[in-house]
């Protein structure tokens, strides 16, 4: 008899996604918080109203990277590298009841960026709002 473990999926479906005009609007209109990584910015806003724990969305602006299909490219790698690591931050999110919703930024323009160091760059990013998270929840205590 075999034992299967129960691993979460590594999907990032529609409704983790960030894509409300109201809500990416209020992201950039007001103080957010921002967190850093080595190429990526990750600006992220605390909020109640909406039904996943998490959504997020990525960005690469046209200022820093000219062709469509080089900023299509690192948008690919930075949602996959997210969607392969957000396990631990979600689960974190649903047992204290928080909501948050934050859109990751490249930054730092770089002709060879690789899988390896999207990867890299959200889990910098993904570590320090692990922390964030366990700080907020002691400060409710």
């Amino acid at each position: 008899m075999t034992c299967l473990l129960l691993m979460p999926k590594n999907t990032l479906p529609a409704t983790h996604r960030l894509k409300s005009k109201k809500q990416i609007d209020r992201l950039f209109s007001r103080e957010g918080h921002v967190l850093f990584s080595e190429h990526l910015m990750f600006k992220y806003d605390w909020v109640e109203d909406i039904a996943e724990p998490m959504q997020v969305g990525f960005s690469v602006t046209k200022r820093k990277v000219k062709s469509a299909v080089k900023r299509n490219r690192l948008k690919r790698l930075a949602r996959e590298a997210y969607r392969t690591q957000q396990h631990d931050v979600k689960a974190l999110l649903e047992s204290h009841q928080y909501h948050l919703v934050g859109m990751f930024i490249y930054t730092k323009p770089t002709e060879d960026y690789t899988l390896a160091l999207a990867i890299q760059d959200v889990a910098t990013i993904l570590k320090k709002l692990h922390k964030i998270i366990d700080t907020k929840k002691e400060r409710s205590l």
